[in-house]
């Protein structure tokens, strides 16, 4: 099943996966075995954002926005800033 859903969001951010610990997103190896640590990589999170935001972010850095007032997983969400 799945769904379309018209938002206003137009932007993303990137940031640390919020449904994984840090040791689990950094430094992933995903090379073939017996070649560790040639094929590592970080996961990142992506995040839908408004542009207002984006400008807000661009300005005042993503930490600064990450914790104001706004839930990351809403896609019909208002501008936070």
């Amino acid at each position: 099943m799945s769904y379309l859903v018209a938002t206003a969001l137009d932007c993303f951010s990137l940031f640390a996966p919020m449904v994984l610990g840090r040791e689990d997103y950094l430094g992933v190896d995903v090379g073939i075995p017996g070649h560790e640590g040639h094929d590592v990589i970080n996961i990142q999170g992506m995040y839908p954002i408004h542009e207002v935001e984006r400008q807000f972010i661009n300005e005042h850095g993503l930490e600064a926005f990450w914790k104001s007032d706004w839930e990351p997983t809403d896609v019909l969400r208002r501008p936070a800033i």
